[in-house]
């Protein structure tokens, strides 16, 4: 039990009494003369008071809430079937935990999922429940096997971004629950909740799941100033048709600039002419082109 001597109190503290704000008082006591007995005790240097009778136990005037690490939006993108393409989530923290720069550590463990080594992680903000831009939320994010680990980049109340990882392979979603722990000043502060029937596991995880076809590159064209040309043949597989309504997700290797550079232009070529494509990137590294207006 702990207790604490309150300055100018005559009467002791019921102990079903709640706590909020105490105003304590410490006693300097001497070897010789003790603390203050009797009541009052006065030297050359000092007065106090002491009333040993006078004792608090603190206690909550509110029930006690664990507070739990979570993991929204978790979704994989892949831009083949079932591989590769991105992969994100956004940290949960709960109050009254906070993260504080180069102090705080997220550690999520996805389930059994074993990332790529040629897996890239990157922190964006939170547009539309996907990620957005960069963000300097996280000063370091690494991939080691399924665990990330995410540094905060400045103080926050809450986490508020997404984490990105591209490149992470081939996924497969299984029930292996999604674990992790914020660290403060090296001290665990918030876990993932165990208690049954509350786990987050890959099966919650959102995977999309195209039509399967193939794009293969067939012939590539730097010239002096430094402006790349590639040619892809597509073949149509489970998708009959692909128009104005389809979509196709080419990755290029992580040599080249993250935005794929500037002014990118994309073309179909057809037997007789050509049909310019609508493309923009999707990601870091992944171009995402329309389809033609008519079939192909």
């Amino acid at each position: 039990m702990m207790s604490a001597k309150i300055r100018q109190y005559t009467t002791a503290i019921a102990a079903t009494t709640d706590v909020l704000d105490i105003e304590l008082s410490c006693l300097v006591c001497e070897t010789n003369n003790g603390c203050g007995t009797p009541k009052t005790y006065a030297s050359a240097t000092h007065t106090y008071e002491y009333n040993s009778s006078i004792t608090a136990t603190f206690k909550q005037n509110t029930s006690s809430t664990q507070p739990f690490l979570g993991i929204q939006y978790a979704t994989h993108e892949p831009s083949v079937n079932g591989a590769y393409g991105r992969f994100y989530f956004k940290p949960v923290t709960a109050a009254p935990s906070k993260l504080y720069a180069g102090k705080s550590v997220l550690a999520y463990t996805i389930g059994n999922l074993a990332f790529a080594a040629t897996s890239r992680c990157q922190i964006k903000t939170k547009v539309n429940n996907a990620p957005g831009v960069h963000s300097d939320a996280a000063s370091k994010c690494e991939i080691s096997g399924s665990v990330v680990t995410i540094t905060a980049g400045k103080d926050a109340a809450t986490s508020n971004f997404m984490v990105e990882i591209l490149n992470g392979g081939a996924f497969t979603f299984t029930s292996a629950a999604i674990t992790g722990t914020l660290t403060n000043f090296g001290t665990a502060v918030e876990s993932f909740d165990s208690t049954t029937g509350n786990e987050v596991n890959l099966t919650a995880a959102t995977q999309a799941s195209p039509a399967t076809t193939t794009i293969t590159l067939t012939k590539t064209f730097v010239n002096t100033m430094d402006i790349a040309k590639f040619s892809f043949a597509v073949t149509l597989g489970e998708i009959a048709a692909w128009d104005k309504t389809g979509k196709a997700l080419i990755t290029f290797p992580s040599y080249y600039p993250a935005h794929l550079g500037e002014g990118i232009r994309c073309n179909l070529k057809l037997t007789d002419s050509t049909e310019p494509l609508y493309c923009a990137l999707k990601w870091d590294w992944t171009l995402e082109v329309w389809g033609p207006r008519t079939n192909a």
